[in-house]
């Protein structure tokens, strides 16, 4: 537990970090109080919030990026150097490692390189740029020759459509507006992978409208302030090359991978449009400041309210008073863990139906390790097996880890699997079990006779949709208890 907090506390400084590197990016183009607005816009976005203070890579690779694109713009304003190219190709490596995504910084930077030289009608900035590009690929060669060794691919993206699954069909004009449609609620709030816990529709339509009142006030203000162009050419131009390698990426993938955190590397972008948009139309940041604290004040409260309904506190027990729907029994690890049963129950999150899924497990023989549960509701597609949605997460969502499991306790757990959307008829497996996250080892799981389950998966139920929009669930009758 140590080590969560203290990865907590990383992300949480580098969070303060992208904000500060935000701050001082926009001074160089912006007035102070707009460029306090523009950090606020950012920072007090309750997904922001939420991903800075998350043990993941994502906030580190969002705080490198921004002090990547500060570099950029202070070239902008004062030109290029020796100097500044050793700098930012620092800058972009550290970006790589800590996420794929910094690599795009190389596109502006070899724009404003070749804007440069044509400039002051010199090849010498053509070679600072190709300095930093040299840097780049020394402190990041090992891990590109790496990738190339092991998974035939410099940078191991095709293992994508390994984890999440490959898309069997084109991507279309519909699947890029589910997209568009996915990012833009994730971004401003999805505390939870896949999309469980998005915001009400009347809280994305108020943001709709400042998004578009800002991106009206912006159009004006670049009419009227041309020394903004540059700064908005820039931030705008990233974007587009962040969100297209998402999309590159996500393209070949069954499910969406990632969400709205995919694009905080460009965050500055959006917070930008909405301070120097808003202080256009109200003509003063006072207003515009005002609802950057209402937006604020939302990110405080969402926690609370999202999460504590959608992540109910488990149960712990010696005995159990009622006795699972399913009974199963079956038996993980080396004799560590027993899944007594189950229950299921058809549910809704915001924005999709779902399943219910009551497990009741017992400790067997106590452990010091964390293991993970997973459920994937998976189907066949050319004989091969594809995740529809799925649910990774530590028991209790993370409140009631393995590792302070006690012997002979009973610990009853409800998690939430989401399944398609309404209008799409499906038919699949449930399956769940556990494993050790840093592996990504499944724990071997036996039935009750002694029977090895196929993939350490245990079977949980058949569930199908018809044209109708029905449901059908289907327990396997050999469980004793089950129905079918």
């Amino acid at each position: 537990m140590p080590i969560f907090f203290t990865g907590r506390l990383v992300s949480l400084t580098c969070g303060a970090m992208a904000l500060i590197a935000i701050y001082f990016l926009s001074r160089l183009f912006l007035d102070w109080p707009v460029a306090m607005l523009v950090m606020a816009m950012v920072g007090l976005n309750p997904q922001f919030v939420f991903i800075a203070t998350s043990f993941s890579n994502d906030i580190m690779a969002v705080a490198i990026c921004h002090i990547g694109l500060w570099q950029l713009g202070y070239i902008i304003q004062h030109g290029l150097s020796p100097r500044q190219s050793i700098i930012f190709g620092a800058t972009i490596a550290l970006a790589v490692l800590a996420k794929l995504s910094g690599l795009g910084l190389l596109v502006p930077w070899g724009f404003l390189a070749l804007g440069h030289s044509r400039k002051i009608r010199d090849f010498r900035p053509l070679f600072w740029a190709g300095i930093a590009g040299l840097i780049v690929f020394i402190v990041d060669g090992w891990w590109f020759w790496r990738n190339w060794t092991l998974y035939g691919d410099p940078f191991a993206t095709n293992l994508l459509p390994v984890l999440l699954g490959p898309r069997t069909t084109p991507f279309t004009w519909r699947d890029l507006w589910s997209l568009l449609t996915f990012l833009w609620k994730a971004y401003w709030l999805d505390f939870s992978p896949g999309g469980i816990l998005f915001a009400e529709p009347p809280i994305y339509a108020v943001l709709g409208l400042l998004c578009i009142t800002g991106v009206i006030g912006l159009i004006l203000a670049l009419a009227r302030q041309k020394h903004l162009r540059p700064f908005f050419f820039l931030l705008w131009g990233w974007f587009l090359i962040v969100f297209a390698g998402l999309l590159r990426l996500t393209s070949q993938t069954a499910i969406f991978m990632g969400g709205g955190r995919l694009l905080f590397p460009a965050a500055i972008t959006v917070g930008a449009t909405l301070a120097v948009g808003l202080t256009e139309i109200f003509r003063r940041p006072i207003i515009p400041g005002i609802l950057a604290a209402l937006l604020g004040i939302y990110a405080v409260i969402a926690p609370a309210h999202y999460l504590s309904p959608v992540y109910p506190r488990p149960t712990l027990t010696k005995h159990l008073e009622t006795i699972p729907t399913n009974r199963l029994g079956a038996i993980f690890g080396d004799g560590q863990f027993e899944l007594i049963g189950y229950d299921l129950e058809q549910t809704e999150l915001p924005e999709c139906p779902a399943l219910a899924i009551t497990f009741y497990w017992r400790t067997l023989r106590e452990t010091d390790q964390n293991f993970s549960v997973f459920i994937h509701l998976e189907t066949l597609q050319q004989g091969h097996p594809v995740i529809l949605t799925q649910l990774d997460t530590y028991p209790g969502y993370g409140t009631y880890p393995t590792s302070v499991w006690r012997k002979d306790q009973i610990f009853i757990d409800r998690l939430t699997l989401p399944l398609p959307p309404p209008d799409s008829p499906f038919s699949g497996d449930i399956v769940a079990g556990l494993y050790f996250l840093p592996t990504m080892e499944r724990l071997p799981a036996w039935d009750g006779t002694g029977q090895r389950y196929p993939n350490d998966a245990v079977l949980l139920a058949q569930i199908w949709r018809d044209d109708s929009g029905t449901l059908h669930l289907s327990i396997p009758a050999a469980f004793p208890g089950g129905t079918r």
